[in-house]
């Protein structure tokens, strides 16, 4: 009878455990790895000894060929390789060459720069001559502490180029014209330590001329000059100053001169006036003369001085100013 999940009363014995002897399974071993055997064959391969001697004098007898192309043409190998460059740009067709001889060759004179600057050395000479020659419409003489130079010339603008030559008495400036517009002329310095005389022989449509921190053995005016103003340093002896050509008077829209000749000194030097023609008008000194006939007007002192200016206007001038100061 079943005694129930909640039966707590004593339980029966187990039976007894039966030990019976287990069979023994045999071991099996692993099967040895089957011996391989080897052999190693030794191959000696004989050459003939005449086979390599041959084979050396080919080797021999090629490079010596290579090597003697390489010195016999050596531009052939650098054109050849030259030659097989690719262009960068492949999409442009390679210039031609044109040869040497087809090239033109400059001229011996150099060609004319517009707008530039021409100097000189100064060199051992203490004496020049300086002329200007040819039309202009600006000519500005001026002198200057220029160190080692002796002129210094530059050109107003590229209408015109300054051309010096040099002289045995001194440099003469022309002006070549270039065609494009402006005003023909030029600036001049010229060294101040350099006794100069001046010729301006082209006319002008205004000269100036400033002298005052240089020194001046002669001026001469032959080409003519809607207004021309000079700026004298002190003299040392009679300074002679001519004008031969006429300063040309340019009617005003009054019907006036506008014209006029101008003459700076520095105070208390006297200078001569010889009006060869006369003048419209003269302001000498502070006093105005009007229509003046040909007359020599000699200040008081300018006979006894020992440095003076002696002023001859071989034309009529139109106005004629001389100051002091």
């Amino acid at each position: 009878m079943d005694r129930g999940w909640f039966d707590t009363g004593p339980k029966p014995p187990r039976p007894p455990a039966i030990e019976e002897p287990t069979q023994q399974l045999p071991v099996l071993k692993p099967p040895a790895p089957p011996r391989i055997g080897a052999r190693v064959v030794m191959v000696h391969e004989r050459r003939s000894l005449g086979l390599l001697v041959l084979t050396g004098i080919l080797v021999a007898l090629t490079v010596g060929v290579i090597l003697g192309q390489t010195v016999a043409y050596p531009g052939r190998s650098a054109s050849t390789a030259a030659a097989q460059v690719v262009p960068a740009d492949t999409g442009y067709s390679t210039p031609p060459t044109v040869p040497a001889s087809a090239v033109p060759r400059p001229s011996a004179q150099p060609l004319p720069v517009s707008g530039q600057r021409v100097s000189a050395p100064l060199g051992a000479a203490r004496a020049q001559t300086f002329e200007v020659y040819g039309a202009a419409t600006l000519v500005s003489l001026v002198s200057a502490d220029l160190g080692d130079r002796l002129y210094d010339v530059a050109a107003l603008d590229d209408s015109a180029v300054p051309k010096v030559t040099p002289t045995a008495s001194g440099p003469v400036l022309e002006f070549v014209r270039t065609g494009a517009p402006g005003r023909v002329g030029a600036t001049v310095q010229l060294n101040s330590r350099v006794r100069w005389k001046l010729r301006v022989i082209g006319a002008a449509t205004e000269q100036d001329i400033d002298m005052h921190t240089g020194q001046v053995t002669g001026i001469e005016l032959a080409g003519g000059g809607a207004r021309t103003v000079l700026r004298l340093p002190k003299p040392r002896g009679t300074v002679a100053v001519r004008v031969s050509a006429p300063v040309r008077a340019t009617a005003s829209r009054a019907g006036g001169a506008t014209t006029a000749l101008d003459v700076v000194t520095a105070s208390g030097v006297p200078v001569r006036l010889k009006l060869t023609n006369g003048a419209d008008t003269a302001v000498v000194e502070g006093r105005t003369r009007t229509n003046v006939k040909p007359a020599t007007l000699t200040p008081a002192g300018w006979t006894n001085a020992a440095n003076r200016y002696d002023v001859t206007a071989a034309a009529r001038i139109s106005t004629l100013h001389v100051t002091h100061g």
